[in-house]
């Protein structure tokens, strides 16, 4: 944001424990385009309602199948394309995957 300050101000924080009315901002925010990132934890996967992302990027591998394709079916909703990154930490569920890419959506999503 070093050439373009002004968008500092359109990327929040969201964790788990925000109060309902902070949610409720965050998400008017999102829709509303006034917000255009959010930082957050794997408390994104429940809790707020966040129909317009348009990307997401999932830090380490949440050891869940279903977990990942929540976080990653958060962008792209309503029939909008969407489009999700995975970056992995250096421990062996991340490490496994990114030696068998194709293994990581192939799994049904109640496999670990």
């Amino acid at each position: 944001a070093s050439g373009h300050p002004e968008l500092a101000e359109k990327v929040r924080s969201y964790r788990a424990g925000y109060p309902a009315k902070v949610r409720r901002e965050l998400e008017q925010g999102i829709f509303n385009r006034t917000i255009l990132g959010v930082a957050c934890t794997n408390a994104l996967e429940l809790g707020i309602d966040v129909g317009h992302l348009d990307c997401t990027i999932s830090l380490g591998f949440p050891l869940s199948i279903s977990s990942l394709r929540q976080q990653f079916g958060r962008s792209g909703r309503g029939g909008r394309e969407g489009l999700a990154f995975f970056v992995p930490w250096e421990d062996p569920a991340d490490i496994h995957f990114m030696e068998h890419p194709k293994e990581l959506l192939a799994r049904r999503p109640d496999a670990v």
